[in-house]
């Protein structure tokens, strides 16, 4: 073979490369056929093909509205929610019909919590259509129905959601959706027991149908049962296998991350988390789970740049709420309290971001601010505050000087809490504080604890109590440090112990001839033994 051959040979190689690599990009397709190859590569869930053609298509014809329309519905798929919103509102403003758009981007709206919005379209077009017409029309006024209780559902409008799923189950009354709708209502007004036997209807119905499981999984996480929701977590992804079933994928990997954290799997919930952001990595569930997932097992600076790209898409509570309490742990109190703050401010109910919002204040001395921060939470909560939110609504009492309030806090933490420990040793602890020893002593002589070393701390202070005598004195003579040592461990170690008040994750604490020093852990809460440590004369 001569070079010139050789040089003739390699020329058709490149011509021919040339002209495949042109075909792939859609530069010999003609607009109908690059938009069915988009539509064939979405059907087979390749939602990146099907945007990349779609796009090149839309270069080459800004005005296609079916490539814009179909962009729109893949970007969805695809978990991009806000543009998804963009192209389907271009969509409909160049021309794609109305009862085409309004779904999608409903959907769309109703991903970035944009209520209002999605409710407006769907009511608009329900307005159009009537039950009694044909087949396809009452099919699609069935799918507006199952959209609309889902928008009441995000809206906490139980009646109007249970309305939408009784109008749609009267049309079709095995419909899986509007059972699974009914399961929402049911657990909002009469609780998860009762709704688990809609759920179980709900699987009766559509036995491979992921939601379902899903909503099965749910009802398991209100009822604590973690293992039993872990394991219809991953049923419902097993069952997600179609490419249309993306955003149930991704909500059972979620769900399923979220139960193995809490039973302390943490390989394993870095393992799904990582599958999220391979499947969806620009999705906000995708990024928010993964940071969790980080945020647990220590990397918060990763947990936090994923979060951050979630809030610079639009606002996010749930990123910024999480953002506030890593700013907690990492001790930017600023930074934490600045966004726990927007958070409180767009949800007051939000009982979690109050809490931290105050703790936040607590740690840079503001215990005024907390107070007014914590008090909305557990104002009329009709006995359901936890031990923790009760403790630290009476810890802001406390610090900033309402020592009865912050003592009445505690009693009726205790009262609703009978069969807590921490409870009891709380209020000691606070009737310590209003220097009502003889109280404290009594509160300490009813609590039953598995290991005895709050009991022998509580020994501990009033024996010094005693000898100090009626006019007081310092609690921190040699031998109180001593016992206060034997009982904690040379380094305080039995101090972050989960069965003691509640400091499991929280840090280290160490004990010092010269003070009482916090580590690097998430302190800044009321508990029987900073207190403790306060009275034998500790600094901290």
């Amino acid at each position: 073979m001569t070079l010139t051959t050789v040089f003739s040979h390699a020329r058709r190689c490149a011509v021919v490369a040339a002209f495949a690599l042109m075909s792939a990009c859609g530069l010999f397709l003609s607009e109908e056929d690059q938009l069915k190859r988009a539509l064939d590569a979405r059907t087979q869930g390749d939602f990146r093909a099907a945007s990349i053609d779609l796009k090149s298509l839309l270069e080459k014809n800004p005005q296609h509205r079916e490539a814009r329309f179909n962009l729109g519905l893949v970007t969805l798929d695809m978990g991009d929610a806000a543009a998804a919103a963009r192209d389907l509102e271009r969509a409909q403003k160049d021309g794609i019909a109305a009862e085409r758009v309004v779904e999608p981007l409903s959907r769309a709206y109703l991903a970035q919590g944009e209520t209002d919005k999605a409710l407006s379209l769907v009511d608009a077009e329900l307005a159009k259509t009537n039950a009694t017409l044909d087949a396809a029309t009452q099919a699609a006024r069935v799918k507006l129905l199952l959209l609309r209780g889902q928008i009441s559902l995000a809206k906490r409008d139980l009646p109007g959601a249970k309305q939408s799923y009784e109008a749609a189950l009267a049309l079709e009354p095995k419909n899986v959706r509007a059972l699974l709708g009914m399961v929402g209502v049911i657990d909002g007004t009469e609780g998860a027991q009762a709704a688990m036997a809609v759920a179980d209807r709900a699987i009766e119905a559509g036995p491979n149908e992921p939601s379902a499981y899903l909503a099965r999984a749910a009802l398991y996480m209100r009822l604590r049962d973690t293992a039993a929701a872990a394991s219809a977590f991953q049923k419902a992804s097993e069952l997600a296998t179609a490419p249309t079933q993306r955003n149930e994928l991704l909500t059972s990997l979620g769900g399923l991350t979220q139960a193995q954290l809490l039973l302390n799997q943490k390989d394993e919930a870095l393992k799904t988390s990582a599958r999220m952001m391979e499947l969806a990595p620009n999705a906000r569930l995708s990024r928010y789970t993964r940071g969790q997932a980080l945020a647990q097992t220590g990397d918060l600076d990763k947990a936090r740049e994923l979060l951050e790209q979630n809030l610079a898409g639009g606002e996010d509570l749930l990123s910024r709420l999480m953002l506030g309490a890593i700013d907690l742990q990492q001790g930017k109190l600023a930074q934490a309290e600045m966004h726990l703050s927007s958070v409180v401010a767009s949800a007051p109910d939000n009982v979690e971001a109050r809490q931290l919002l105050a703790q936040a204040r607590l740690r840079q001395a503001k215990p005024t601010e907390a107070l007014d921060t914590i008090l909305p939470a557990v104002a009329d909560d009709k006995g359901k505050s936890s031990v923790e939110l009760l403790t630290l609504a009476a810890q802001a009492s406390l610090a900033a000087g309402k020592t009865k309030e912050g003592v009445a806090l505690l009693k009726r933490s205790a009262e609703q809490n009978p069969q807590s420990s921490r409870a009891q040793l709380d209020l000691a602890a606070g009737y310590l504080a209003a220097g009502q020893a003889d109280q404290a002593l009594a509160v300490l002589g009813g609590v039953e604890l598995e290991a005895d070393l709050p009991y022998r701390i509580g020994e501990i202070l009033f024996l010094e109590a005693d000898e100090a005598g009626a006019d007081g004195g310092s609690f921190g003579d040699d031998k109180a440090l001593s016992f206060f040592k034997g009982a904690c461990g040379a380094k305080g170690d039995g101090l972050s112990d989960g069965r003691f008040g509640g400091f499991e994750g929280l840090g280290e604490f160490e004990i010092e001839e010269g003070g009482f020093r916090e580590g690097e852990g998430f302190g800044g809460r009321f508990d029987f033994f900073r207190l403790g440590a306060a009275l034998l004369g500790f600094e901290g």
